[in-house]
């Protein structure tokens, strides 16, 4: 197949109009709303607006990258091989975290020992960009950033793969090495197929025996995927998906008004799930993803990380067993879980 060129950025108003009406397509799951995608947890030096403009201190658009020097953002969406397209602030961050994203770890995995002391059990992942599944699709030649990004991705995914943190769940090698399609060619996110590998890996992790009992069967899903939508291509794309056939039925609770982008869930029988209440705290990756974590847990509860949710999620630990936090890899320099103010709250919640 051809290499995929695509145009450097959508102009802002045709921008904001496909962001509101991205994930309207066929998929299991719906999409979330654009702006809650975890974007304004960007560092300033890489944060950009709806309209895909930036709005760092650099009027210029140009950010320092890691070794030091100035580059050009990459485009919002930067085709690869085979069809493949990738989200251009993945390239941006690969470039410019260096040594903030192990700090980045270090910070989320601190905040997994403080919730643990309190007795409960925790797990820790990071959700892989597309660009740490898919790096025999990029095009290496005319990367964005050129050796900077190659060398921030490369670094990037021996720490997802080798982390040393007695919480932390890597992901990263199971998504790649499977030979189904784990994540959407035209969109940010993994297919159901990329989560069930996440929700296989989390039972492995907290019962063998709930691992064992985890079955599903390969199908197909059409969804317009975001990045096409940012492109105003309207053109849904079919990939592979899964559905859970371990006999568990899963009952959605009423939304919490009060609360934005939260769930709540209870599946049964008991005896195939995970006994007690789990609170799940993610973003878009696992919000995508539920239809095959829910049925993991006999007690579940999703929570959205955002600003505005930061009081709940901290509340919402506080009647939980166990905790799983997953933080996508884009925002693991700068998410909002790994302040040491949240830190503080989090310890004042559950004294």
């Amino acid at each position: 197949m051809p290499h995929l060129r695509w145009p450097t950025l959508v102009s802002g108003l045709a921008a904001l109009a496909l962001l509101a009406t991205a994930g309207n397509g066929a998929a299991a799951e719906p999409h979330h709303p654009r702006g809650h995608d975890g974007r304004a947890e960007l560092p300033t030096y890489l944060a950009r607006d709806a309209q895909g403009v930036v709005t760092s201190p650099q009027a210029s658009g140009s950010f320092q990258g890691a070794d030091g020097l100035l580059y050009e953002y990459a485009p919002m969406v930067v085709g690869g091989w085979d069809g493949q397209v990738f989200y251009g602030p993945d390239f941006d961050t690969a470039c410019a975290d260096g040594a903030r994203f192990k700090q980045g770890l270090r910070r989320l995995a601190k905040l997994a020992k403080l919730i643990e002391s309190t007795g409960r059990r925790v797990v820790l992942t990071v959700a892989p960009n597309k660009t740490s599944i898919y790096d025999d699709q990029i095009d290496w030649v005319g990367l964005p950033h050129g050796a900077c990004t190659r060398l921030g991705l490369e670094r990037q995914d021996d720490l997802l793969d080798d982390y040393g943190n007695r919480n932390y769940l890597p992901l990263r090698r199971a998504l790649s090495k499977d030979p189904r399609e784990t994540y959407w060619k035209t969109d940010t996110h993994w297919t159901s197929v990329g989560s069930s590998i996440f929700a296989e890996r989390l039972a492995a992790r907290l019962d063998k025996k709930l691992a064992g009992r985890q079955r599903y069967a390969l199908t197909q899903a059409e969804f317009q995927g975001d990045l096409f939508s940012l492109l105003g291509i309207p053109q849904p794309e079919t990939a592979q998906a899964v559905v859970p056939t371990n006999n568990v039925s899963v009952r959605i609770g009423p939304p919490d008004p009060n609360v934005e982008l939260q769930q709540t869930w209870t599946s049964s029988p008991r005896k195939k799930t995970l006994r007690g209440k789990t609170v799940l705290i993610g973003d878009s990756y696992s919000f995508v993803g539920l239809s095959t974590l829910r049925p993991l847990f006999h007690k579940g509860h999703f929570v959205w990380i955002t600003q505005e949710n930061l009081d709940y999620i901290a509340q919402s630990l506080v009647a939980s067993d166990t905790v799983v936090i997953e933080v996508v890899q884009r925002f693991v320099s700068s998410s909002l879980l790994g302040t040491k103010a949240f830190r503080a709250q989090v310890r004042r919640t559950l004294r």
